[in-house]
């Protein structure tokens, strides 16, 4: 393009510049309550969604008391964590849509670090096992004894295979760039095909829960 209007060297540079401004955003999470429902808007207009969580349960997937561990963390707050423990309930409505398809990575850390005490930790576990049998739901997890093909460092989601989000302790990266979305699309592939199966989930977290 900058050829053909015959932009000068400075000027394609600055233009390109501008461009990747609009591959790239970075939301932080301000106020949680308010995050929630951006994430619960994308999470809407998407037909399939994959998420990646090496350290912790996707937040689809949360109990009540582990959403409210989680986000303390982010919002002290009373109301506000209210708010948005309330949000992310709602968010989980959308697991009950079988026109979405939600294929989940865990690791099998996630299974094992507790953030609740024994009794509400146990929930958790038995609240996996309830959305792994959803028809919409695929939940594989990562074993200990597994090789990983790829490096994860950070809980990543994509939406449709058009862009993915990449979580940090102070907020997310939107990732619009399509070779960097095409990146995260072939590791969570690899990781995929390479986890256990949603009935080996299923076993593993009945393992969990028998111990």
């Amino acid at each position: 393009f900058c050829d053909k209007v015959e932009l000068s060297e400075k000027q394609s540079s600055e233009l390109i510049q501008m461009t990747e401004c609009f591959l790239y955003e970075f939301d932080k999470w301000g106020c949680t309550f308010e995050s929630q429902k951006k994430i619960f808007k994308r999470e809407r207009h998407a037909s399939l969604i994959q998420t990646c969580c090496p350290s912790m349960m996707p937040g689809l997937l949360q109990t009540k008391a582990y959403m409210t561990t989680i986000l303390s963390n982010f919002h002290p707050e009373a109301v506000a964590l209210r708010k948005a423990v309330g949000d992310r309930l709602k968010r989980q409505r959308l697991l009950e849509n079988s026109g979405k398809t939600f294929q989940f990575l865990i690791s099998e850390a996630v299974l094992c670090h507790r953030y609740l005490d024994l009794r509400e930790h146990r929930e958790q576990l038995s609240l996996l096992l309830h959305y792994a049998e959803y028809s919409n739901v695929e939940l594989r997890i990562l074993p200990f004894s597994m090789q990983l093909p790829g490096v994860v460092f950070d809980t990543f989601v994509l939406f449709d295979s058009k862009f993915a989000t990449v979580e940090a302790i102070l907020g997310e990266q939107i990732v619009w760039a399509p070779e960097e979305v095409s990146f995260y699309e072939r590791l969570f592939n690899q990781l995929y095909v390479k986890a256990t199966s949603s009935s080996g989930a299923v076993t593993l977290i009945s393992e969990y829960l028998g111990k």
